[in-house]
């Protein structure tokens, strides 16, 4: 529903609080108790709601007396001076006529206003058409015919020479006037759509030409462009010339905050269907006060507000935040050019926090670009601004502000904000296009889709690229999925073929887009743990190769799980199995691990260091057949001594290398340090050694170094660098 600016007609349907004021300004007209002439201002910006007010106090005047006649006269219905003349005295006359005759049925006599009255306005009116020129405003009326044919024939045929005198028929009127019980309240509206000319006749028609006795003028205007109309009047400025004329100038009262508030909700809930308790959101309570009330200082500005929003929240609205959706409306209305900065500024805006520290020194510095920035675009005040931006963009807030915001990318994309990077075009284009997984098809597949349907609706997104996106919807909504559908996703999800529930092989485990971390995150949604340890188990049992090493991770945090490796923070952690479940999973994992170093050397294995250390911990005895005959290789020797250096990396590159006291897959259970570095030598010289990955090579390096020319256990990798360039050269 779209909201105009259609005024209200009484006082019951005031939600702006101005019912008071109405009442003392009706109250000041209809007991005013002089027979003079009087005018009366109600001075205000254009949308502040004059004309409701003006109409209330015609209701209100109306209720509360019966000798007080209301006429309406609207200038900006006519073109010129000449026109706009000649029906006032019409409108006059003939609203006289009407309203007074209405009075005399109710009273049930005759009433002398509507005969006698509106008679001698017919005759002023006409005498006006015989004078040439009438003085209006520093120029001259020119010869007014229409108003001629506004008089009665009766009136020609009786006309005396005294007729055509306007001094004689104006003092007639006043005369009648005087004597009347009545007083006639003229009510002239919009006063400032005119152009200046016209404003300047409109005043002199008060002033002069039309001021007669029992005759109350409520004028209503925007003060500052009346005054600019009157300026060089009769040699006065505007404000001076206005003060003459206007006895009682009434400036239309603010409204209250919460007035606007109030009525600003309750337009929104009228024409916007919006989630429950949108409205009473702390989020919803920030963006209210600090991006939209600045801007609204009246009800036009409501109804502006609330059509553009009843205009763009609908079409969008399961894919945007109701209270974000508010914020660009309201810049796009009140602040333009901030919304046009907002469409070009996108790579500035969106993001949430990192998890890194948040840098403060050179806030200030940040800030005043920004402020010298908005200067050259716009001219309102800035630092509020800067604020409601602060508000609904938390990246922007955190560079010129020092009140950190740390809700984080995943958070602003779960709660479809503007600051988030896949709802951003959204809010500017109002196109679901740019969205790239819609809200209703991702809940749909977590809810609804079966199997085939899954794996396709899947399929295509890999084809878009789009898996990775789902991923992270899957991770903002996984306290939301049924457990029941925890298994399809998994197994449509994570593998290519297969169903975890099914006997069929689980291939392709897709590590790109799914990781072990949120895998488990998935699994603890399960409450019953039988159920989780069956698909943990069944996809370990069931997996090919590739897939299998990929799933060692996962076996890798269960044994951390309960302190089999290492004391880490695993250990406080839910345990996602029972300790004699573990067990049994234990005995899979190194019959998988036996079964596939038959068919490839575990050396060769993507995950030999994880596989290693599993199978060691699991079940030593055979770990120990097994290596004692890889270790018949001397590059198997070199890859078991690397497995000693560690790697300490700055921004993904290696700074220093460590020489660590092994626990698990420890080399010397084998072989000594003496026969490794002869190994190293040796090998160095042949191709097949610089075969092996280069972070391989280099930690063999790095341990030659240590172990024969180096007093300490760690070492600066620049300068196993060196000696890789020196071998690689040799």
């Amino acid at each position: 529903m779209i909201n105009t600016d259609k005024p209200i007609e009484n006082k019951e349907e005031d939600r702006l609080g101005r019912r008071e004021f109405v009442k003392r300004i009706s109250k000041a007209i209809y007991e005013f108790d002089s027979t003079d002439n009087f005018a009366i201002a109600l001075q205000g910006k254009w949308g502040c709601g004059k004309t409701s007010i003006l109409n209330m106090i015609s209701n209100e005047i109306a209720a509360n007396s019966d000798t007080t006649i209301i006429v309406k006269f609207n200038p900006w219905n006519f073109t010129d001076c000449n026109q706009l003349i000649s029906q006032f005295f019409m409108n006059l006359s003939t609203e006289l006529k009407k309203q007074s005759d209405n009075k005399a049925v109710k009273k049930g006599n005759k009433n002398e206003i509507g005969t006698e009255i509106g008679r001698v306005i017919d005759k002023y009116s006409y005498a006006l058409e015989y004078a040439k020129y009438i003085p209006v405003v520093g120029k001259y009326l020119e010869i007014i015919p229409q108003l001629a044919s506004s008089v009665g024939e009766a009136i020609k045929e009786d006309a005396e020479e005294k007729s055509n005198d306007i001094i004689y028929q104006k003092n007639e009127l006043i005369e009648k006037l005087k004597a009347s019980k009545s007083r006639i309240v003229i009510i002239i509206d919009d006063i400032d759509r005119l152009p200046d000319e016209q404003i300047k006749l409109i005043f002199q028609l008060v002033s002069s030409v039309a001021n007669f006795p029992n005759i109350t003028y409520l004028l209503s205007y925007d003060k500052n462009i009346v005054v600019k109309a009157l300026n060089d009047v009769q040699g006065e400025n505007g404000e001076e010339y206005l003060e003459k004329i206007i006895q009682l100038p009434f400036d239309v009262p603010d409204v209250k905050s919460s007035k606007l508030q109030g009525l600003l909700n309750d337009k929104i809930k009228e024409n916007i269907s919006l989630p429950e308790g949108e409205l009473e959101s702390t989020y919803w309570h920030d963006v209210l006060y600090k991006c939209i009330l600045p801007y609204i200082n009246s009800a036009r500005n409501i109804n502006r507000f609330v059509n553009a929003l009843s205009f763009s929240y609908p079409p969008v609205k399961n894919e945007v935040c109701f209270a974000d959706m508010a914020v660009i409306c309201s810049f796009q209305l009140f602040a333009h050019p901030i919304y046009e900065w907002i469409k070009n500024n996108k790579f500035t805006l969106v993001g949430g926090y990192d998890g890194r520290g948040i840098p403060q020194n050179d806030i200030e510095e940040r800030r005043n670009e920004v402020i010298e920035s908005f200067k050259n675009i716009y001219s309102g005040n800035i630092d509020d601004i800067i604020s409601a931006l602060s508000v609904v963009f938390p990246s922007f807030n955190n560079k010129v502000s020092h009140n950190s915001n740390f809700i984080t990318t995943l958070a602003l994309r779960k709660s479809k904000r503007i600051a988030s990077d896949e709802r951003f075009d959204v809010y500017l284009s109002l196109d679901l296009e740019d969205v790239k997984i819609s809200d209703a098809e991702f809940k749909m597949s977590i809810n609804e889709m079966n199997e085939p349907q899954l794996r396709e609706y899947l399929s295509s997104l890999k084809y878009q690229n789009l898996l990775s996106d789902y991923k992270n919807e899957l991770r903002l909504y996984s306290k939301e999925i049924d457990e029941d559908r925890i298994e399809l996703l998994l197994s449509a999800f994570m593998f290519s073929s297969g169903r975890i529930i099914s006997d069929n092989q689980l291939t392709d485990y897709n590590d790109k887009f799914i990781d072990i971390y949120f895998l488990m995150e998935l699994l603890k949604i399960i409450s019953d743990e039988n159920s989780r340890f069956f698909i943990i188990k069944s996809i370990i049992s069931k997996s090919d190769f590739l897939s299998f090493q990929k799933l060692l991770h996962l076996a890798h945090i269960i044994e951390l799980n309960y302190g089999r490796i290492a004391a880490t923070e695993y250990q406080h952690q839910e345990k996602l199995i029972t300790e004699e479940h573990l067990k049994e999973l234990e005995s899979v994992i190194v019959d998988r691990i036996k079964e596939f170093a038959k068919i490839t050397n575990i050396f060769d294995w993507q995950e030999y260091y994880r596989a290693l250390l599993l199978w060691e911990v699991i079940n030593k005895e055979s770990y120990k057949e097994y290596i004692s005959e890889q270790v018949k290789s001397k590059t198997i020797v070199i890859i078991l001594a690397s497995l000693a250096i560690g790697e300490w990396s700055n921004s993904n590159n290696v700074d220093e290398y460590e020489l660590h006291s092994m626990s698990y897959c420890n080399y010397l259970d084998f072989v000594d340090n003496e026969t490794v570095l002869q190994y190293i030598d040796d090998e160095r010289k042949k191709e097949e050694f610089w075969k092996l990955e280069e972070r391989i090579i280099k930690k063999a390096i790095a341990f030659f170094i240590i172990k024969k020319e180096h007093n300490s256990s760690l070492i600066n990798a620049k300068i196993v660098n060196e000696k890789y360039e020196e071998w690689a050269l040799a």
